[in-house]
């Protein structure tokens, strides 16, 4: 019988960069890091002491790399945090969430993204990553796709 037996959970993030006349800018895919506060907030939802989900997915200009300590982005972007969409599982280990920041929202030299949960003031970062630089021009439009998997 075999009891080292371990959780883990892991992230993928598609990024997809849109210019105004419609033509993919820049497409990524990334791996994140399910900080500590996210795994703390996924033991709430599993023994019911909370029902908190995530809730919208924000940008950054932030270069540090991510640990399990950190608990927010690096350097935000007023006004962009948008609403997190929770999309059909694709099986019962993976959540998938998607946000969409449109134009005039998140515009600048983009290096970081993160999950949080916004529950009024309080804000808890679910997880995150940094990445080479993604320039979002005014009129462009980025699509983000983050999938979760519990395994």
């Amino acid at each position: 019988m075999n009891t080292n037996d371990s959780v883990q959970v892991t992230g993928t993030i598609n990024m997809k960069l849109i210019g105004r006349d419609g033509t993919v800018k820049d497409e990524r895919h990334l791996k994140n890091m399910v900080v500590a506060t996210g795994k703390k907030l996924m033991a709430e939802r599993f023994v019911g002491t909370s029902t908190r989900n995530i809730t919208h997915i924000a940008l950054g200009t932030g270069s540090a790399a991510t640990t399990s300590a950190t608990t927010s982005l690096g350097s935000p972007i007023a006004g962009a945090s948008v609403p997190a969409v929770l999309t059909t599982p694709q099986s019962g280990s993976v959540f998938i969430y998607s946000a969409n920041f449109a134009a005039g929202v998140g515009t600048g030299a983009l290096t970081e993204v993160g999950e949080f949960n916004i529950d009024g003031a309080v804000s808890t970062l679910f997880a995150r990553t940094v990445f080479p630089v993604v320039n979002k021009a005014a009129d462009d439009i980025l699509f983000i796709t983050w999938a979760t998997t519990v395994n």
